[in-house]
């Protein structure tokens, strides 16, 4: 446990966590990789369903337009990180888009 509150390394980030899930699952898939792989994808899940789903309804629905020209809207972009310490929301400002 270090302090990594001036820097964004305390994140999960929920694309990197795909892939090693991923990862895990090809390695190993009828041993304990594959055990790993279902937590994390389980993890991942609990997550996306406690925490941003309210938010992938309203920009799905048409409520809220996070297309990034108003850096106001960004924070109300489903999030792509969270605490991988304890599963909840980062909820320190950030852009929540991936493009690389």
């Amino acid at each position: 446990k270090g302090d990594h509150t001036g820097s964004s390394m305390f994140g999960s980030w929920l694309r990197d966590n795909c892939i090693i899930a991923y990862g895990l699952f090809l390695t190993d898939p009828d041993g304990q990789g594959c055990e790993d792989s279902k937590a994390c994808i389980g993890a991942i899940a609990t997550f996306l369903l406690t925490h941003e789903s309210y938010r992938m309804e309203l920009v799905i629905g048409g409520h809220k337009n996070v297309t990034g020209k108003d850096e106001k809207s960004w924070m109300d972009r489903p999030h792509i990180r969270f605490i991988g310490e304890t599963g909840l929301e980062d909820t320190k400002w950030y852009n929540h888009k991936q493009n690389d």
